[in-house]
């Protein structure tokens, strides 16, 4: 928290949005899966300003976790595809067919 303060003192806003990550990963792990959306929104929005496609890319997986964490796979694919589209932007292959792998997974489970 300390850290995240002085990262929005100083307009380091790569840093900030590493650490609204980090908020929504441990929020997820705690289970307050409301908090841990709100904060990987938060992240994603500063991604866009950058239009950084990984960063957003990996942030919508990581969204996509938390909803299915919550139970709420339908949702998790959702990121998920959206996560599929910004690294096909960015030409990541190799983690499109990881993407892919896991949408794949999650609806064999909805099934």
């Amino acid at each position: 928290s300390e850290a995240f303060a002085l990262y929005r003192e100083l307009g380091d806003l790569q840093n900030e949005i590493k650490a609204w990550v980090n908020f929504a990963l441990i929020y997820r792990d705690q289970g307050d899966f409301q908090s841990a959306l709100d904060s990987g929104e938060t992240a994603l929005r500063l991604q866009e300003k950058r239009a950084d496609l990984q960063g957003m890319a990996g942030t919508e997986g990581m969204i996509g976790t938390i909803y299915q964490k919550k139970g709420d796979l339908r949702e998790a694919v959702r990121h998920l595809k959206k996560a599929r589209e910004h690294f096909q932007k960015a030409g990541a292959s190799q983690q499109i067919h990881i993407v892919d792998l896991r949408i794949q997974a999650l609806q064999d489970e909805m099934k």
